[in-house]
């Protein structure tokens, strides 16, 4: 009879161990989500204030290239899509048209002829037929 009272209060006594595992579980699953919606907010403001920085460079390919190159390590290109059509677009009214058909092709322009399922955004595909024209 003992034996079974033991084995009974072990048994209430991982219950309580097993809510409180959940709930901290829970606990740290709140957190990490708490701190997405952080890094989401202050991906937003850095990438505002990045856009209001971008608007005091000069119109210099290069200098746009290597800011968006070092940009892309914590906002991807398709996140950013209108910042590197800006891209394209200096590079096609500066003539550096090779540039100007790469920045699209990473933005999913079709420029090789393949097709695959994946449908360009339309901003990309006027910034291909702006360069085509």
């Amino acid at each position: 009879m003992s034996q079974q009272k033991s084995e009974s209060s072990s048994g209430q006594d991982t219950a309580p161990a097993a809510v409180a595992a959940g709930l901290v579980h829970d606990v740290d699953k709140l957190q990490q989500d708490t701190l997405s919606l952080e890094v989401e907010k202050e991906l937003k403001i850095l990438r505002r204030k990045w856009n209001i920085r971008l608007s005091w460079v000069s119109e210099d390919v290069a200098v746009w290239n290597r800011l968006l190159a070092a940009r892309t390590l914590v906002i991807p290109r398709k996140q950013d899509l209108n910042t590197w059509l800006q891209l394209a677009s200096l590079s096609r009214r500066n003539r550096e048209l090779t540039l100007c058909g790469n920045v699209l092709q990473l933005l999913g322009a079709p420029l090789d002829g393949a097709h695959d399922d994946a449908t360009p955004h339309p901003k990309v595909l006027l910034g291909l037929f702006q360069l085509l024209w």
